[in-house]
Parts: structure tokens; sequence; C-alpha cells
């Protein structure tokens, strides 16, 4: 063989080498070259489990805890509303609307401020010295202001919070009313929030006069006893001079 053939060959060689190595990993790019494709990355997948909520998992963690690590619950959550500790016949009494604002009550029904407000319920009239104290509930309706009036005469204005008020000396028999008033106008007066005055002073002076008159009474029948009593001892005394008159025996000086 000429020694020209050898590089022939040698090139021959290498040539079917290289084939054999891309034949043998068809993927595998040659070197050098960095644009060559490359197999497709599959990505995981994520599995979720939807057996327990986000709940269930703080109410599991929160059972586990110890006790001083649980956070302490608002004992307004999950429970009944209750009435409002509200008396309409209390004087100063706080509105219902600010008692449930404060702790959630619940308020007895009332009427709006559009509409005009129902009459209040005159509770009492006392004297206290020489005055009179009358005394009022509220009526289930909106109401910011309250009048008393006196035998028509020109009313007193009183606060809502307000159930008491200090009149001067009244007369007895005097027509005291009571009205509610708000931006719809005023109570019609009713026979439960007007009445008629009646002094206290008028019982105690019949019972006076009732003793009075028992006591007098009492002293004209002693009086009486008295008089029969003088009267009979009078009379015996007559009767036992007359009978001595009629013996001869007896003188005013004795026995004969």
């Amino acid at each position: 063989m000429a020694a020209t053939d050898f590089p022939a060959l040698s090139l021959l060689i290498v040539s079917l080498s290289l084939l054999n190595g891309y034949l043998a990993n068809p993927l595998k790019a040659p070197e050098g070259n960095h644009t060559s494709a490359k197999p497709p990355v599959t990505p995981f997948q994520i599995r979720y489990v939807t057996g327990l909520s986000d709940y269930d998992y703080k109410d599991e963690e929160e059972e586990n805890q110890p006790t001083h690590y649980r956070q302490p619950q608002d004992p307004t959550q999950n429970s009944v509303p209750q009435p409002c500790d509200y008396d309409p016949c209390q004087d100063q009494q706080v509105p219902c609307a600010q008692l449930s604002a404060l702790t959630r009550c619940l308020c007895p029904g009332v009427t709006g401020p559009q509409d005009r407000p129902e009459a209040p319920s005159l509770r009492k009239m006392v004297q206290e010295g020489s005055e009179t104290v009358v005394t009022w509930c509220a009526p289930p309706s909106t109401v910011s202001s309250y009048r008393v009036v006196v035998d028509g005469g020109e009313p007193l204005v009183f606060g809502e919070q307000l159930r008491r008020a200090v009149l001067g000396e009244l007369e007895g028999g005097a027509r005291v009313c009571v009205e509610a008033v708000n931006d719809a106008g005023t109570s019609t007066p009713s026979p439960q929030s007007c009445k008629d005055y009646e002094p206290q002073g008028d019982d105690g002076m019949s019972l006076r006069a009732g003793v009075i008159g028992g006591g007098l009474g009492f002293l004209l029948v002693l009086s009486l006893a008295a008089l029969l009593l003088w009267k009979f001892n009078t009379c015996k005394k007559s009767g036992s001079d007359r009978e001595g008159l009629g013996n001869l025996s007896y003188s005013s000086e004795g026995p004969l």
C-alpha cells in the first residue's frame, strides 16, 4: 500500500467513529453547539388535602394548647341578646338606645320621631312640705321633652330623661296633666296622663275632726254620769232627813 493512502484511511476511520457515536446517542448535541434541543422537563404535581378546613386546623391547634395559652373569646359572640335594663318610670333614666349600643341588648318597641308620641302615664302626686311632686312613666314613643300643665296654665318643660317634677303649692282639685313632645307634635291628654290633685291634709283633718268629736262625746257621757251620780246621792240624803223628822224620839239635840 502506498504511503499516501494512510491519511485517507485515518480520515475515514475518524469519520466512521463520529458517525457511530452520533447514531448511538442521537439526542446528544455535538460539542460547541449550544442551540440544540433539550428533552422537556415534566413539572411536579401538587395535591391539596381538602378534608380539613383552616378552622378545623385552628380548633385542633387550640385544643392541643395549654389553657393559659388559649385566646379569650368574646362573651358577646354566639350569645342570645337580652332585654335592656331599662325602666320607663325611673328618673334620670339613660335612653335605651345608648344602653343597646353599649351592651347590644334589646330595647322595647317605640314609635319613631316622625310619629306623634303617645300620652305618658301620670303615676302619683304627693305633697312634700309646701310643694307638690309629680312623677310619670315614659310612653312607648320617641320623646324629646315633657311638659307639665296645671289647670291649663303655662306649661313647665322638662328633659327627656326626667320622670319627676316639683311644682309649687297646689289647691285641692287642681287638674295636672303630663304631655310628651317630639318633632311630630305633642301627645293628647288622656285619663292616664291627667289627675286632679287631692291634698293629703284633707284626710288628716278628717281624722283630727273625728278624734276631737269622739273626745267631746266621751266628756259629755262622763259629765252626764257624774250628774246622775250626784243626783242619786242627793236624793238618798234627802230621804234620810225626812225619816228622822217623822220619828219623835229624834231631835236636833239627839234622842229624847
